[in-house]
């Protein structure tokens, strides 16, 4: 299997990994991007943002040959998401406090966007998800979770989550059940939301840290019984068991590094990529407690993404 690694460097990286151990080898350059922070697969194609003032997501067929270009449409884009028809794909600014819609053409190229939304001053847009049938857009800027229809590659606001003033909503993971858990990145909060949009849920992003923190990505485990939020400053993983709206703390363990900026499942093991200490770690996790370990340590230049192909 190969793992693709988006960095703040120029470089977009490619391991293999081990199916036995786990373990990542290699780390050769595929692609030259700057600031390829965000990866996406769709099909044989890779699409990463270059996370630059100007903004801009690129297309690479099987993640080697260069597909071109097109404009974010808003400076600092800082994540990707495909449409579950595979038509389109849609990036947040996180500078340019926007979101573009970009169809997908049929060798897997970009096309110019079909919609650009620019949300009021202040906003940064930080992730995009789709669940169904809406999309969902967290603002960092405006404490909120906006709600959208995308329909004919144009996107339509149908509603939005308050969050509690100043929390800064960053990143959210959504269960089979419709309940929405919310990173926020500028209160060190979790949030919950149930399918009606009404906060359920209102807790800490760890366990036991109490000093400044500034949460980054969450995942559930594979069977979701758990869910993992990575927290740069006291630099851990916070484990939580899940269940509906419910969230038990279980337990704050090191994330191998410095600034986990990003953390993602492959298969049952955790990838952690710490940005600050140029390196990923990598975790079993026992399936019945949640709690990862620490099983290894792979070198690299300031990584903020980590995706299997």
């Amino acid at each position: 299997m190969s793992v693709y690694v988006g960095s703040y460097g120029l470089n977009i990286l490619r391991f293999d990994r081990d199916p036995s151990t786990g373990m990542l080898t290699g780390g050769e350059a595929v692609a030259q991007l700057p600031n390829a922070s965000w990866l996406e697969w769709h099909r044989d194609t890779l699409y990463a943002v270059s996370e630059t003032s100007t903004g801009s997501v690129a297309a690479f067929k099987d993640g080697v040959v260069p597909l071109g270009q097109q404009p974010s449409h808003g400076g600092a884009p800082c994540h990707l998401a495909i449409d579950p028809s595979g038509s389109h794909l849609l990036v947040a600014n996180y500078g340019g406090g926007s979101i573009a819609v970009l169809p997908i053409e049929p060798d897997g190229s970009l096309a110019p966007a079909s919609d650009a939304v620019r949300l009021p001053a202040g906003a940064h847009a930080h992730q995009v998800v789709f669940d169904r049938g809406a999309v969902f857009v967290p603002d960092l800027g405006h404490d909120a979770i906006n709600q959208y229809t995308l329909d004919d590659g144009r996107l339509t606001q149908t509603g939005a989550m308050r969050a509690p003033q100043g929390c800064g909503p960053r990143h959210l993971v959504i269960d089979g059940d419709g309940y929405r858990f919310v990173a926020a990145e500028l209160g060190s909060l979790l949030l919950v939301f149930d399918p009606d949009n009404n906060l359920a849920a209102n807790r800490g992003a760890t366990v036991s840290h109490r000093g400044e923190n500034h949460p980054s990505g969450l995942t559930f485990s594979p069977d979701r019984r758990f869910i993992y939020l990575a927290n740069r400053g006291p630099n851990c993983v916070s484990v939580f068991a899940v269940d509906g709206p419910e969230v038990t703390p279980v337990e704050d363990v090191p994330c191998g590094g410095d600034w986990p900026r990003d953390i993602t499942f492959i298969d049952d093991m955790l990838y952690v990529a710490n940005q600050r200490s140029g390196d990923i770690a990598i975790f079993t996790v026992d399936p019945a407690t949640g709690i990862p370990a620490q099983i290894g340590l792979v070198n690299t230049p300031d990584p903020a993404r980590v995706l299997a192909q």
